[in-house]
């Protein structure tokens, strides 16, 4: 392939570093790869229209990152932040195989970032000057100097795949679950052997509850990947979505052996078993949860809850007391605390912990039903029976029409 068939890549970078790129683009011609550097193809005339057609007519746009490059896009911005905004605006309207950015970093130690570049993969070039350049040549569609590299080089369809699985995991953590599940769906297209494609793809159809199409995408990334710790526990949460206890408490077991530092596969067991009548047992595994995380909100509860149904009632209140702190938000925290101080005679501060959880949640059907029942049995005068009636029949209402599980 001649130099002007091949792909043409466009160098970004700050004055200060001009000595550097300089002999990075030295490197790279001598690889064959076909480089746009303003200090050799600029020609007569204005110079911004020049640079904006020469990023525009790139495949790929390479920014060389160094301490000096990051402030000018920082604070105090200036012309290559005008060329980073550029190519990022192309690389977001294009298809990944039209138009990529390369970050690369020229020095090691940067104190910060930019989120613009933060989804594409990032190169090094202070470790190894030679092979990093050899390695980052044959991506750019050049020819190593030493064989060694190319043979060890990724493809153009991993690259391609890795850029695409980083728009939609940077879709993803933004909650975009929609426009996150094409690009997903892409990525394994590319490479359907993929086992991080199809984990994320997992997820995504989980947080929309898409729950049995989850479950067959997780389950594909541990057919390739049997040691996958987040698809295994992502499986075992979305078993207990689909009311699939025992499944789920086997599932969390797995991950937990997996990932013996995470806490989440013993909460995710102690709610499953708490699902299951199997108190004890729930009880045993949010305590191992709470050994590794003792700041987790959701496995004190459990824990209070699982006291609490052991008629443990002053040990679960010292439990629930945790989790209001560490969930204060969470209105069944509330009724679950207060539940348990009416079986401590404690009457006041249950009607208190009712309001709480009512005020937090006024919809919450749960809350409703507890208040109402608690007022019906209860001796607090200040809640005459026709509001106490009143309630009662608010929260039937909320239960025929509101959450499914109690309606049954």
């Amino acid at each position: 392939m001649s130099g002007a068939d091949k792909p043409q890549v466009f160098l970004s970078y700050a004055h200060d570093d001009l000595v550097t790129v300089r002999k990075l683009f030295a490197a790279l011609e001598e690889r064959k790869v076909n480089v746009w550097f303003d200090k050799v193809h600029l020609g007569p005339g204005k110079w911004l229209p020049q640079i904006s057609k020469a990023i525009a007519k790139s495949r790929y746009f390479v920014f060389c990152m160094s301490a000096a490059a990051l402030r000018k896009i920082g604070d105090s911005a200036g012309f290559v932040d005008t060329e980073l905004q550029k190519a990022y605006d192309i690389a977001m309207a294009q298809d990944e195989a039209r138009f990529t950015i390369i970050p690369l970093r020229l020095e090691e130690e940067l104190s910060h970032g930019d989120h613009r570049l933060s989804i594409f993969q990032q190169y090094d070039l202070f470790d190894d000057w030679d092979g990093e350049v050899d390695r980052l040549a044959a991506h750019l569609g050049g020819e190593p100097l030493a064989s060694r590299v190319t043979e060890e080089a990724q493809s153009e369809e991993e690259q391609l795949l890795q850029s695409v699985l980083a728009k939609a995991v940077t879709a993803y953590v933004n909650k975009h679950y929609d426009d996150a599940l094409p690009l997903i769906e892409k990525a394994v297209t590319l490479k359907p052997g993929d086992a991080d494609a199809w984990y994320v793809k997992g997820v995504t159809l989980g947080h929309l509850g898409r729950h049995e199409d989850a479950l067959r995408a997780l389950d594909q990334a541990l057919a390739l990947n049997d040691t996958h710790a987040l698809a295994s526990v992502n499986k075992a949460t979305v078993l207990f979505m689909l009311g699939r206890y025992e499944e789920a408490v086997t599932a969390h077991e797995r991950a937990a052996v997996l990932d013996p530092g995470n806490f989440i596969p013993w909460v995710g067991k102690g709610l499953a078993l708490e699902q299951l009548g199997r108190t004890e047992a729930s009880l045993e595994a949010f305590e191992k949860a709470l050994a590794i995380n003792p700041d987790d909100g959701i496995s004190w509860s459990g824990k209070g809850r699982a006291l609490a149904a052991r008629d443990r009632h002053e040990a679960a209140q010292r439990a629930f007391q945790v989790a209001v702190e560490r969930l204060p938000q969470d209105s069944a925290v509330w009724v679950a605390r207060a539940k348990s101080l009416i079986k401590l005679d404690r009457n006041e501060e249950a009607l208190k912990n009712f309001e709480k959880a009512l005020t937090i949640s006024p919809d919450d059907s749960h809350a409703w039903a507890a208040r109402a029942g608690y007022c019906s049995i209860c001796s607090d005068t200040r809640t005459p029976w026709r509001r106490t009636r009143g309630l009662w029949r608010s929260s039937r209402g909320l239960l025929t029409h509101g959450c499914g599980r109690a309606a049954r």
